[in-house]
């Protein structure tokens, strides 16, 4: 999961204008997003940046 979550990270700063004070709290949410969730890392990579996208609309960080 930890791949995942790496790879998730890089790409979600690529994607939206990310302060650095914010990074902590996009991590950990996405590390209780995966904490049930199994598959490959890039299915969770792709699942997590889904789930990233979705509350990206209807919640600031």
């Amino acid at each position: 999961m930890r791949a995942a979550v790496e790879r998730v990270m890089e790409a979600y700063t690529l994607m939206v204008s990310l302060p650095r004070e914010d990074e902590p709290v996009i991590r950990q949410r996405v590390e209780g997003y995966l904490a049930d969730k199994q598959g490959d890392d890039t299915t969770l990579a792709v699942d997590a940046l889904r789930y990233l996208r979705s509350i990206d609309r209807t919640d600031s960080v």
